[in-house]
Order: structure tokens, then C-alpha cells, then sequence
């Protein structure tokens, strides 16, 4: 949050400006409003809100763009706050009954697939001492490694499971290939524990920002508790908090807006591309290492329609 000295500022007079209404955006102009504060305004660059959560019709249901499932359940919000009000249902475990297939039709014996998937299982970077490179030359190494000690296994089916299992982790890691991960990823990385495929039934992810928001009917047509406090189209240029009584904003048009205080919720993307003309004056170095250092995953989903 970037504020300004303002002095004698209220709940009631204190305005607030929040760029972006992706889940982050949401949620803080939702708990200001549950805290009382009254001047809360949301702008957005897309026609919609929603950010990374979209949810679409598809077929006679529908399908999430975005996020999709909602992972863990010990430690994380999303669950907690739906947990008790039978929106979601947990996945069984798929893992028991995966068969792997090669592509001449040939079946992998299952001792074998079973062995080698706990070969991968064990080589994942973890404790004290994780592997210093990245995430692909740990897994190739120990793997292997591993691989040698078994009787009679053949290479060629080693070498596709491997590729297999890397094309799975990918997946993950939302990276195109591991060797841009890093080993101590999984070390720094905090996973809720509890079931990691809890789905939201035939609803979609959008049922968590419908009940955020208090809308009873689809969001195009209503924002609950925002109505009224969200501007569409709304793309902001800059964030000048260089003066002393309040922040200035400027929009893509030239509009020029006001504010006591600003929350930026805008994705990592947007800061890579736009923070250094965004921020007057320029984002703090620590933040500055954060954006440049951190990389843009991608998941790519399909969908079949039978």
C-alpha cells in the first residue's frame, strides 16, 4: 500500500483507490469495507473483474480459464472460508490407478512404472542440503543414479518415463522446461497439506469471488457489496505519491484521479512491463530485485467436449 501524510483522515473521508480487481483486489476492498471505511473505489483495466479467476460456460457447464482448484486445505484461506458452506467437494486420489501407456500401445508393466515413480518421488530437491543448480539437473542426476540399481530395467522406457514425469512437474511449476527452476524452489515453496484437488463442483472457481462479494446472481450483472465501486476500463498509467497532501493517479485517457491511499494488486506481469513508469517515484530496490528476478509461468489447459 502507498500512502501519503494525510493527517485527520477517517474511516469515513479517507479515499482509497485499488488498482485491479483480481482476487487480491477484491478481497482488500472487501475487508476495508467489513472494517467500516467508506470511500473505496476499485479500478480495473479489463471489461470484467475477476483477474486470474474466469470462469466461462462450456458445454451444459462450465470451465475455469484461471485457477481452477482449490489446493490444500490446512492453512489455506480459500478453503477456510468456504469449508463449512458445502460449495466444494474433494477429489479422490487418481494416482492408484495411473497406467502408462507408450506410443507403439505397449502397456508398462506396473512394478516397473510403480518403481521408477518413486525413483522420481525421491529425487526431489529437499532438505538442508538442496541441490544448488536448477530442478532438472537434480532430477536427471539422482535419478539415474537410482535407475542403475535396478535389475533389469530398460533404458528406452526409463528415458520416456523420465520425459513423462518432467513434462508432469512442468505442469507444476507452470515452467517450460525444468532447467529454469530452481533446486531450492520446492524448499522455499509452502504447500497446504490436505487434499490438493478440491473442485468447486459445476460452479467454477467465480463461486469464491460471488460469495466474496455477497452476488447472488452471475458477476457480469452483479458486484454485492462492490456495486457501484468498480470502474471498468479504468487502465492506470501512474502512481505519483511524490507530494505531501495526496496521491495522484494518472488513467490511460489523461484522467487525473485523487487518492489518501493506493493498494496495487496489478500481476506480475504488468509490474515486469510497466513499473518503471508507473511509480513516481520509482518502486523501492529490494521490490525492484523481486520483479526483475521473479519469472512468468504458463499452464496451457484443454478441454474436450464429448
Amino acid at each position: 500500500m502507498s500512502s501519503c501524510h494525510s493527517v485527520g483522515r477517517s474511516k469515513e473521508t479517507a479515499r482509497i483507490i485499488i488498482i485491479g480487481s483480481g482476487p487480491s483486489g477484491i478481497a482488500a476492498a472487501t475487508r476495508l469495507l467489513e472494517q467500516g471505511f467508506k470511500n473505496v473505489t476499485i479500478f480495473e483495466a479489463e471489461d470484467r473483474i475477476g483477474g486470474r479467476i474466469k470462469t466461462i460456460p462450456f458445454a451444459d457447464s462450465v470451465i475455469d480459464l484461471g485457477a481452477q482448484w482449490c489446493h490444500g486445505e490446512e492453512g489455506n484461506v480459500v478453503y477456510q472460508r468456504v469449508k463449512d458452506l458445502d460449495l466444494v467437494s474433494k477429489t479422490e486420489s487418481q494416482l492408484n490407478t495411473t497406467r502408462f501407456l507408450r506410443s507403439n500401445k505397449e502397456m508398462i508393466l506396473q512394478e516397473t512404472a510403480n518403481a521408477l515413480t518413486t525413483i522420481v518421488d525421491s529425487s526431489v530437491p529437499e532438505g538442508p542440503n538442496a541441490y544448488d543448480g536448477s530442478f532438472g539437473d537434480h532430477l536427471n542426476h539422482k535419478y539415474w543414479l537410482e535407475v542403475e540399481k535396478l535389475p533389469n530395467v530398460d533404458r528406452t522406457i526409463a528415458t520416456e518415463m523420465l520425459d513423462n514425469f518432467k513434462k508432469g512437474l512442468c505442469a507444476f511449476e507452470g515452467s517450460d522446461n525444468l532447467y529454469e527452476v530452481s533446486g531450492h524452489g520446492h524448499l522455499e515453496y509452502e504447500t497446504c497439506d490436505g487434499n490438493q484437488e478440491i473442485h468447486w463442483r459445476d460452479n467454477g472457481f467465480k463461486t469464491f469471488l460471488k460469495l466474496l462479494i455477497n452476488a447472488k446472481e452471475d458477476l457480469s450483472d452483479d458486484l454485492g457489496v462492490l456495486k457501484g465501486r468498480v470502474n471498468l476500463n479504468k487502465r492506470i498509467l501512474e502512481i505519483n505519491w511524490e507530494g505531501s497532501d495526496e496521491l495522484r493517479l494518472r488513467c490511460w485517457n489523461g484522467e487525473i484521479l485523487t487518492a489518501d491511499h493506493v493498494i496495487c494488486t496489478v500481476s506480475l506481469g504488468v509490474l515486469k512491463e510497466q513499473h518503471a513508469s508507473m511509480f513516481v517515484p520509482a518502486l523501492p530496490e529490494p521490490k525492484l530485485r523481486a520483479v526483475k528476478g521473479l519469472k512468468l509461468g504458463t499452464v496451457n489447459k484443454f478441454f474436450l467436449e464429448i
